[in-house]
């Protein structure tokens, strides 16, 4: 019987994960998109959903840990419907990047 607290995709995810992996020479390449499925699935990359997909892959949690916390489109607290981001590299910075966050602040 599965544990209701832990994260599990259904049938049609679990499909999809398998789809993905078979596009890879190598299945783990396919961890970015199923990071991302699982944060459109459970609305956020909490610890249990990176024990989950880590063991969809074979690998260590710390692993999966590592690549979350890497990338920034990755996020591991619930976040509201929108998410607004603005860049703050210097062509930004140059078409009103600063405007646009005091407007948001």
């Amino acid at each position: 019987m599965a544990d209701a607290r832990r994260p599990q995709f259904g049938a049609e995810h679990l499909a999809e994960v398998r789809r993905l992996q078979g596009l890879y020479p190598d299945k783990r390449g396919a961890l970015l998109p199923v990071l991302h499925l699982a944060q459109d699935t459970f609305g956020h990359i909490s610890l249990e959903v990176e024990e989950y997909v880590a063991g969809l892959f074979e690998l260590s949690p710390a692993h999966v840990h590592e690549v979350v916390t890497f990338y920034t489109l990755y996020f591991q607290q619930p976040k509201g419907r929108h998410v607004v981001a603005v860049c703050h590299n210097l062509s930004c910075h140059l078409l009103g990047a600063k405007g646009i966050i005091e407007h948001l602040t």
